[in-house]
């Protein structure tokens, strides 16, 4: 009962495009529990999904004809990283593989497609020396949606701000993940490491929201990290969640 009196809460205060991909978010777990781990990956893939193996790799390639194994993992969603105009939408939270045990957590680019419905185009995981707690109900960070008419601005900034020493573009409520660590919320100071070539990279219609992925040099095969940037009015272009993978 506590539990749908926050979901409805919830869905009450966040804009449609967060309620969407937490929900898009549920539903992809869920038919991997129901239907078989890849079986769920392969439906929820965008054509030009990309997931890591540790590689980058194109999801539909990879999958086809892949057997799921046994015992899926599970997940679910603890934060949800929108933009104002619903065509984008990045959500993280924990894991857990109940077969043999590991723990982590794991992040989805979400994008909207013309139907409605939505795809992701990069999903990838870490791994965390502990359980990650998720909470009762989905955290939201938001971008400051009362300037849409400046689109044109935003992306010229988002392509000036991004080229910026990250640690001085923070959101004061930024999340980091790193590989065998728990995740740290508000930080000041980012570990970055030696970048090497852009994996991939997107942005939302209205410019509120963007992410890059690079590959990253000194690390294990498939190194790679992911910056996710949202707008947040008069500071401008923040990175509100930076992640790395196959560095420890």
């Amino acid at each position: 009962m506590i539990q749908a009196a926050l979901l409805l809460l919830t869905a009450a205060t966040a804009p449609p495009a967060s309620i969407g991909a937490e929900q898009a978010e549920r539903a992809f777990a869920a038919m991997a529990q129901r239907d078989g781990q890849w079986t769920a990956f392969r439906a929820y893939a965008a054509r030009d999904g990309l997931m890591f193996a540790p590689e980058p790799v194109k999801a539909q390639a990879f999958l086809a004809g892949r057997e799921n194994p046994p015992v899926p993992v599970m997940w679910w969603p603890a934060t949800a990283i929108t933009a104002c105009d619903g065509s984008l939408a990045i959500s993280t939270g924990p894991w857990i593989g109940a077969a043999e045990g590991g723990t982590g957590t794991f992040t989805t680019v979400w994008r909207r497609q013309a139907d409605g419905g939505w795809k992701w185009l990069l999903d990838h995981g870490r791994s965390t020396p502990a359980f990650v707690p998720a909470g009762r109900a989905v955290a939201h960070m938001f971008p400051d949606c009362s300037s849409r008419a400046e689109k044109p601005a935003r992306a010229q900034r988002l392509a000036e701000e991004t080229s910026l020493a990250p640690d001085r573009r923070l959101a004061a409520d930024a999340v980091q993940q790193r590989e065998g660590r728990m995740p740290e919320k508000a930080v000041r100071t980012l570990a970055l490491q030696p970048q090497g070539a852009l994996i991939a990279e997107g942005r939302s219609d209205d410019a509120t929201l963007a992410w890059q992925a690079h590959a990253l040099k000194g690390g294990k095969p498939g190194a790679h990290d992911l910056a996710v940037w949202q707008w947040r009015g008069a500071d401008g272009w923040r990175i509100v969640l930076y992640e790395t993978i196959g560095i420890e």
